[in-house]
């Protein structure tokens, strides 16, 4: 199994999706605690949501969200990916109810939305590569991906301030 794409973030994530014939975490931030994966591993393994897993999404503070790959005519959980962070807002907000359909600037959703449209080539290209030429290019991928992932954290971290 590939290791995932590791960013240094104030904000606690996980994005897990398909990798070569299986499924893991893509990407995380440094300090991603066990719980939180292990909340993304349950939810990417569930076929729907259900009110029991949107109860323990409030009583852990953890979002979550499902984001389409781009080109994947699928419906199915398996050609997703999934985003699940720890709610802590830096102007203090406790667990924050996300707008899942938001399409506009100034959300979660939509910052999401645009990061995955932004990067799915280097996302696909590093997961699809052989293990000896990502140990040469590892670092170039975080480059791309901190600096691509940059605005969806920002936006984790002031959940109720539209930028």
């Amino acid at each position: 199994m590939k290791r995932p794409i590791i960013i240094d973030s104030s904000v606690e994530f996980v994005i897990a999706g398909p990798l070569i014939g299986s499924d893991g975490i893509i990407i995380q931030s440094q300090d991603a605690n066990i719980d939180l994966i292990g909340f993304a591993y349950k939810m990417y393994h569930i076929e729907e949501d259900t009110p029991v897993e949107r109860d323990l999404s409030s009583k852990f503070n953890i979002n979550y969200l499902w984001v389409d790959m781009p080109g994947s005519n699928n419906t199915s959980r398996k050609y997703k990916l999934l985003f699940c962070w720890k709610s802590v807002s830096l102007t203090g907000a406790s667990f924050v109810k996300i707008d899942k359909s938001a399409r506009k600037g100034g959300s979660i959703k939509f910052e999401l939305d645009k990061f995955i449209e932004n990067a799915y080539s280097v996302i696909k290209n590093y997961t699809s590569n052989p293990l000896g030429e990502l140990d040469q290019s590892y670092e170039k991928y975080v480059a791309i991906i901190k600096w691509q992932i940059s605005p969806v954290l920002l936006q984790c971290s002031f959940p109720e301030i539209n930028f």
